[in-house]
């Protein structure tokens, strides 16, 4: 296959240092929105965990403002993620680990074959020729001066990119319908929450037998371990409910690490510290035996997580519940600052703080049947994601 050099068709640009834009600058709420590459997983902007910025920093960067057909590509961390930016509701910006690549010249390529491509093995060699043997790899504005796309007429490229996006609206539909499911139970449970507001009180510990901390020890060489264990992050909660469990890192762990810590259904993991406190510290994800199987090898948290043994899947949904609850109201989570100046929850305090018991709401246990239905479709919905990831990868495959 022939090969054209586009880089005269493309704006790429990524933000010049931080201008002293610094994490705890960050806003919970605002008007304008910033992306880190941790918000981007396959393909796909996950807005709900963005933060914010002041309308002052996201004008003081005008190169960087977002428009809708742009796509983003990670240029440290994990490089050569992508995602497409389909909608914008707010006006938004990029953080210091991105690239914009936009469309400058739509009759000379199309600009989802584009995005399509950038998903590529081809691409992956492209960004592996360009930071192979760099101490730090990183992915420079230069680097795009030697890219080159499939050299094949624009109706050819449209209908390679109408059959791969055909999959990825599957893809979309689905994790929408997975979204408002989830979005129906925890508007219930805020019901459920404020009705029993002049009930009887109880902590969240009461619901908790044992408190475990992540760990598979210092070093991952497979010479020194004899296990090979998936890590579960923060960041792998909703790609586990949306049916991405592969992307979870694989770690050789020692088997006494096991031992009481492989995560099993009614099993409740929270994270305790991430990169963006005011974004993903705090989140938690339910085990049942359907995301368990899912795996073909045992799970554990990281030590950036904390795992709460419950009792039986009762408790465990209604730990979850509470805890998304104060996660999404931002209630009660109280920070400590880390070692690494990253803060951390201070789980021990949120599940010693007295709280409404919903369990004396005689509605209590429909919504226990409903999130059990719920949870068991949003499962086989991840599932049927999975199997349309593994058909568009064997399309990208195919064209490239």
């Amino acid at each position: 296959m022939k090969y054209k050099n586009i880089s005269n068709s493309l704006y790429i640009k990524g933000r010049i240092g931080w201008k002293g834009l610094k994490k705890k600058e960050y806003l919970r709420k605002g008007d304008y929105r910033i992306i880190n590459g941790s918000n981007i997983s396959n393909g796909k902007i996950n807005w709900s965990d963005c933060g914010y910025i002041t309308k002052q920093r996201y004008f003081e960067s005008p190169e960087i403002m977002l428009q809708k057909g742009d796509i983003l590509v990670t240029k440290d961390g994990t490089i050569g993620k992508v995602a497409l930016v389909e909608d914008l509701v707010q006006p938004s910006t990029i953080a210091s680990g991105l690239f914009i690549v936009r469309n400058k010249d739509t009759d000379e390529c199309d600009t989802l074959f584009l995005y399509y491509y950038l998903q590529t093995r081809k691409f992956k060699e492209f960004i592996h020729s360009r930071t192979e043997g760099s101490v730090i790899p990183h992915l420079y504005q230069k680097d795009f001066k030697e890219f080159k796309i499939p050299d094949i007429s624009l109706a050819n490229q449209r209908q390679i990119s109408s059959k791969l996006n055909y999959i990825q609206k599957k893809i979309t539909l689905n994790n929408q319908l997975n979204d408002n499911l989830m979005e129906q139970l925890e508007n219930e449970f805020h019901n459920l929450f404020f009705e029993s507001f002049n009930s009887k009180s109880f902590t969240l510990s009461s619901l908790v037998i044992e408190t475990i901390a992540g760990d598979w020890g210092k070093t991952t060489l497979q010479k020194n371990f004899d296990t090979k264990t998936t890590i579960i992050r923060g960041t792998d909660f909703q790609d586990i409910t949306m049916g991405r469990s592969s992307n979870a890192p694989t770690r050789y762990v020692k088997k006494k690490n096991l031992i009481n810590k492989e995560l099993q259904q009614s099993d409740v993991v929270v994270e305790i510290s991430g990169g963006s406190p005011t974004q993903s510290t705090g989140r938690s994800l339910l085990i049942t035996n359907e995301i368990k199987n899912s795996f073909k090898l045992p799970i554990l948290g990281t030590n950036f997580t904390r795992t709460f043994k419950t009792e039986n899947l009762e408790n465990a949904i209604l730990l979850k519940s509470y805890l998304q609850f104060l996660y999404l109201k931002r209630l009660f989570f109280n920070y400590e600052n880390g070692t690494t100046g990253i803060k951390n929850l201070d789980y021990k305090n949120v599940l010693n703080i007295k709280l409404p018991d919903v369990r004396t709401n005689k509605l209590f246990k429909n919504y226990i049947k409903k999130y059990i239905l719920f949870y068991k479709f949003i499962i086989k919905l991840g599932k049927q994601n999975k199997t349309l990831e593994s058909i568009k990868d064997a399309f990208l495959k195919l064209y490239f």
